[in-house]
């Protein structure tokens, strides 16, 4: 059931506890592509369920987004990502490919 904290969620649900990608993505405020990339590349805070091939985003993960309830989850089990050199979260680069032919990658000079 929805929260009446959530009335915009509340009205686009009508006690369904499904949402198509476009009734869920003004109701958090994204765009619908937002969320189509989140289920492509399984990189955003919450994932759809597929019926029938067909994306559907559940009603009580969207409450949960909009209640910070699952961003607080993800930042807890996400992993840090693992850098070669430093320790800032930035670009890190590989030295994979360095030996193939066509590769002049000198530490940022061609």
């Amino acid at each position: 059931m929805v929260s009446k904290n959530f009335p915009a969620l509340a009205a686009v649900a009508h006690g369904r506890d499904t949402l198509t990608t476009n009734e869920a993505a003004p109701a958090i405020n994204r765009a619908p592509q937002t969320l189509r990339k989140w289920a492509c590349l399984e990189c955003g805070p919450i994932r759809p369920i597929r019926i029938n091939g067909r994306l559907a985003w559940r009603v009580s993960d969207l409450m949960g987004l909009l209640s910070g309830e699952v961003a607080n989850r993800i930042v807890a089990t996400t992993p840090r990502p693992k850098n070669l050199k430093g320790d800032s979260p930035g670009y890190t680069r590989s030295s994979e490919f360095d030996d193939l032919p066509g590769c002049d990658y000198q530490g940022g000079q061609y």
